[in-house]
C-alpha cells in the first residue's frame, strides 16, 4: 500500500495497541488519522505529523466529519474497553462502551469513500477452547468477549449494504512494547503491567488460578508481541485492498505456542533480578483455563510471522516502565 491508496483512521489509537498500529502504518508509508477519547489512551503516545481527533466513536457526525475531511478509505477500529475480568464487574458500561463505539462507526461509514475495515477482535470469543483454529466455533465467556463477538456479528451484517472489504482480527493475549514514550501498557488488569506494579511496591504478583488442569496449574496463553501484532494490521490491510480476494474472514493473530502465566511471570522476575513472588486469589469464571492459536492462517494468508520472544518483550516493559518512572 501506499499513500495513494487513500488515509486510514485508526480508532482508540492513543490507546497501547492503537499506538503501535498507528506508527506501523506511518512508517509503511500511509497516511493516519486518529480518534480517540482518551479515557485510557495517552496523548503523547501519537506521533509527530498523524492527525488527531479527540473525541468518541460513538458520536457518529464526528466520526463521518473525520472520514470525509480527510478522505478515508480504511478504518482500523480498535477503540474499546478490554478486559474480561472488569467487564463481569462492569456489564453495562462494556456493553454500552463497546457496542456504542461499533455502531457509531457504521453509521459514520454510510455515504464515505471508507471502502476496508479491520477489526480488533480477541481470542476472547472462543472461550475455553485450547488449541484454536479456523473451524473453532466462537464460545464467549465474558461479557468482554460477548461484545466483541457482537462487534464481529454486526460488521458481517452491516458489511454488504455499505460495500466493506473486512477483516476481523482475533488478537491473542498482547504483551511488549516499542521505544517511543508511554509505549508499554500500562493497565492493572493486564498480566505483566500489573505484575511490575506489584514489584515496584515489593508486594506478591496477583495471579487468578493455580489449579487449573495444565502442567504448573496456572493457565496457558498465546502471548504475541505488540510490535509483531501491529505488522500483522499492515500486512491485513495490504490484503484487504486487493483485487479479486474473498474478503470476508476472521483470522487468528499469536504465536501458535501456549505458555503458562506462570513461566511469563518467573521471565518477569529474572529480567528484574527478584526472587520470585505470587499470592493466588483464586479461578474467575471469565478466565479459561487454555487457549492458544492456529498460527498458520496468518502465516499462510497474510505472509505474516512473529518475531519477538517473551523475553524480549518483557524486557521491554520493563525499560519502558521505568524510563516513565524517571
Amino acid at each position: 500500500m501506499t499513500q495513494k491508496d487513500g488515509a486510514w483512521l485508526i480508532t482508540g489509537g492513543a490507546g497501547y495497541i492503537g499506538a503501535h498500529v498507528v506508527r506501523e502504518f506511518a512508517n509503511a508509508g500511509i497516511r493516519v488519522i486518529v480518534i480517540d477519547n482518551l479515557s485510557t489512551g495517552i496523548r503523547e503516545r501519537i506521533p509527530d505529523g498523524v492527525t488527531f481527533t479527540e473525541g468518541d466513536c460513538s458520536d457518529e457526525s464526528l466520526v463521518r466529519k473525520v472520514l470525509i475531511t480527510h478522505e478515508v478509505t480504511g478504518i482500523v477500529h480498535l477503540a474499546a474497553f478490554k478486559h474480561a475480568r472488569e467487564s463481569a464487574r462492569q456489564s453495562i458500561r462494556y456493553w454500552s462502551n463497546n457496542l456504542g463505539a461499533m455502531l457509531g462507526v457504521i453509521n459514520a461509514i454510510q455515504g464515505t469513500n471508507v471502502r476496508f475495515f479491520l477489526l480488533s477482535s480477541s481470542c476472547a470469543v472462543f472461550g475455553a477452547s485450547g488449541f484454536v483454529d479456523s473451524d473453532t466455533k466462537p464460545n464467549p465467556q465474558s461479557t468482554y468477549a460477548r461484545t466483541k463477538y457482537s462487534s464481529e456479528q454486526i460488521l458481517a451484517d452491516c458489511a454488504t449494504e455499505i460495500d466493506l472489504s473486512w477483516m476481523s482480527l482475533r488478537y491473542f493475549n498482547v504483551i511488549g512494547n516499542g521505544d517511543f514514550p508511554h509505549a508499554h501498557d500500562t493497565s492493572t488488569e493486564c498480566l505483566i503491567p500489573a505484575a511490575y506494579a506489584q514489584i515496584q511496591r515489593q508486594r506478591p504478583s496477583i495471579i487468578f488460578g493455580t489449579n487449573f488442569d495444565t502442567p504448573d496449574g496456572t493457565a496457558l496463553r498465546d502471548y504475541v508481541d505488540v510490535r509483531d501484532l501491529a505488522a500483522a494490521h499492515v500486512k491485513a490491510a495490504s490484503y484487504l485492498t486487493q483485487e479479486n480476494i474473498a474478503p470476508q474472514r476472521t483470522i487468528s493473530i499469536g504465536t501458535g505456542t501456549p505458555n503458562s502465566v506462570l513461566e511469563l511471570l518467573t521471565e518477569l522476575y529474572n529480567e528484574v533480578q527478584r526472587p520470585l513472588q505470587i499470592d493466588d486469589s483464586g479461578r474467575h469464571p471469565s478466565d479459561p483455563e487454555a487457549v492458544w492459536a492456529d498460527a498458520k492462517q496468518a502465516k499462510e494468508l497474510l505472509a505474516w510471522e512473529p518475531k519477538h520472544s517473551i523475553k524480549s518483550s518483557i524486557a521491554a516493559h520493563v525499560i519502558s516502565a521505568q524510563r516513565s518512572e524517571d
